[in-house]
């Protein structure tokens, strides 16, 4: 076939920067994911299985706020402490 592309001598090279190039902008990505988590509130599994999933048509989820009083983060503190995790 005519059409095929003829790569010059030294094109390992060129796919060696790459192949660079790729993971890069996959630990971008990774990156990125985990500060989408810091933001949202969502994990950064949660963030890379929608993308997986939906791919830019995810959306992030609405997170039920909890509201948890001075008292029951007071209890749980005691509770960390009774147990030695804290």
């Amino acid at each position: 076939m005519d059409d095929m592309l003829t790569l010059p001598d030294h094109s390992g090279a060129l796919l060696v920067a790459i192949k660079e190039l790729i993971n890069g902008i996959e630990n971008l990505d990774v990156s990125i994911d985990y500060l989408s988590a810091a933001v949202s509130g969502h994990s950064p599994l949660e963030i890379g299985t929608d993308q997986s999933l939906l791919g830019r048509f995810a959306s992030p989820s609405q997170r039920i706020e909890e509201n948890i009083t001075k008292k029951e983060i007071l209890n749980y503190i005691m509770q960390l402490r009774e147990s030695g995790r804290l």
